[in-house]
């Protein structure tokens, strides 16, 4: 018997988000974002915020697409 695997083993937990939050963060709260990850079942953003805590976003909202293209900007501007 042999086995395949399409991608290799992850050594981290993957983070999906199964609720995503009701309420608009207020931006100055926002340090960072992230992507769920592809295998899980719906999408989401992970924002961090600056007290380390993760909150899942619906990545179709309006306020999160401008959230990510905000810290994005930021990051490009710090790279420069």
């Amino acid at each position: 018997m042999a086995l395949y695997l399409a991608e290799p083993v992850q050594l981290k937990p993957i983070a999906c988000c199964f609720k995503y939050t009701l309420r608009k963060i207020p931006i100055r709260f926002v340090a960072d974002y992230s992507r769920t990850h592809k295998q899980c079942s719906s999408p989401g953003i992970i924002f961090h915020t600056r007290r380390g805590r993760q909150i899942c976003a619906n990545p179709s909202d309006a306020w999160v697409q401008e959230y990510i293209s905000n810290l994005d900007n930021s990051k490009g501007a710090n790279m420069a």
